[in-house]
């Protein structure tokens, strides 16, 4: 009959050489010509469209290879010459709690269309300082770039980040992979596939984007679970699905506690000020 999709293993995600194989198939010069004249990039920016306000997550934006897609796995194309950079803190606002909280908000039904996102306020290129880059990209570049056909995205931030974003990559891969050597001179080899070092990454990124859309803690303690400001008998919820997982899975919820450790780490390294 026919293939059944299914998840990766834990050891098929630690295996850099590993790719998926597509149930469905397009010539690759339909790709290259639907195209033509819209993205040059050799990787594509997507989501999905098949979700539910009660899903663990609703908004699921990912890089992938340049191959041919579904309509269930809408494409966004950026402007021709946006940098790999930006494009990567794009992917970074859009896969927040923050975002996907308020994308909660406005999905009525199973698809997220494009009339929906829209709507989203993403926040733009001008709301994160060069500080931000430094913090944000490298460990987009780690979460990214875990097997070999991601490469052409990291050679392409490489290119465009300075000595010191180089630097900051080259340190996270040394810290993912506990090596202490490296060629510092061109783009690493993927990232090693390391679940906890990933949560720690997501939690760190919600904690300064959050920061970014100009949230609060306790605003921040909101959208991660409604019941830790109001109490059990608040009749609202959020991530209530990820929250029993994670119950289910790490006997706590997980995410809460390292979003907002991040949160306050944040704080303490920045002297309390809360920028």
């Amino acid at each position: 009959g026919e293939p059944q999709s299914r998840e990766l293993t834990a050891a098929e995600l630690a295996d850099p050489a590993v790719t998926v194989t597509p149930r469905y198939w397009v010539p690759a010069a339909e790709v290259e010509a639907r195209l033509a004249g819209k993205w040059q990039r050799p990787w594509l920016l997507g989501f999905r469209d098949i979700t539910n306000a009660t899903n663990e997550r609703t908004a699921i934006f990912s890089l992938l290879p340049r191959v041919g897609v579904g309509h269930k796995a809408p494409l966004i194309l950026l402007e021709l010459d946006t940098p790999a950079i930006r494009a990567s803190l794009f992917l970074s606002v859009v896969n927040s709690l923050v975002l996907d909280f308020i994308l909660r908000q406005k999905i009525g039904g199973t698809s997220f269309a494009f009339f929906i996102l829209k709507q989203l306020p993403v926040l733009p290129p001008s709301a994160f300082s060069a500080d931000d880059l430094r913090f944000i990209v490298p460990r987009v570049v780690e979460l990214v770039y875990t097997a070999w056909d991601m490469r052409a995205f990291a050679a392409d931030v490489w290119a465009e980040a300075d000595d010191a974003m180089r630097q900051a990559i080259w340190q996270r891969w040394r810290a993912c992979h506990e090596a202490v050597a490296g060629d510092e001179q061109t783009v690493p080899p993927p990232f090693r596939w390391d679940d906890e070092r990933r949560a720690q990454i997501r939690a760190e990124l919600d904690a300064r984007i959050a920061r970014r859309y100009g949230l609060s803690r306790d605003e921040l303690r909101y959208i991660l679970d409604p019941a830790d400001v109001y109490g059990d008998g608040f009749p609202g919820e959020t991530f209530r699905v990820l929250k029993a997982n994670e119950l289910r899975q790490y006997g706590e919820y997980r995410t809460r506690r390292l979003v907002l450790a991040a949160w306050d780490g944040e704080e303490a390294w920045d002297g309390g000020t809360g920028v």
